[in-house]
Order: C-alpha cells, then sequence, then structure tokens
C-alpha cells in the first residue's frame, strides 16, 4: 500500500516538467495498463523513457513486468 501511494506521488510530481511527447506515450501507457494492455502498456513507458528518463516511468516499467 505505501509502495503504491510513493509511486502515484512520483508520477504526479513528474507530469508537470515532461516532454510533451513522453508524457504522452507516459499517459497512453497508463491507459493501457487500466484496459489490461500489459505488453503495449510496457512498450509505451520504455519509449517514453527512451525520450526522458523519470523515476516514474521505470516505476510503471517495473509494475508491467511484475503484471507479465
Amino acid at each position: 500500500m505505501l509502495a503504491r501511494a510513493l509511486l502515484l506521488v512520483i508520477c504526479l510530481s513528474s507530469v508537470a516538467s515532461a516532454d510533451p511527447v513522453a508524457e504522452k506515450l507516459f499517459q497512453d501507457g497508463r491507459a493501457a495498463m487500466a484496459g489490461d494492455h500489459i505488453d503495449e502498456a510496457c512498450e509505451l513507458f520504455r519509449r517514453s523513457d527512451a525520450i526522458e528518463p523519470r523515476v516514474g516511468t521505470i516505476a510503471n516499467v517495473a509494475e508491467c513486468e511484475e503484471r507479465r
């Protein structure tokens, strides 16, 4: 529970200054995760991270891999 709360704080704090393309990929990844499209979500998070590495993105990649 604490880990998810921390992840939420990290994600929300990283949104403000994100590269627009990286942010779009990240948000699309979140939507894919919510729709249980795990493989697609992992790819979107990885592409976002390649453009602009962020802790929140890596945390989402990790969650993706765990769910896979």
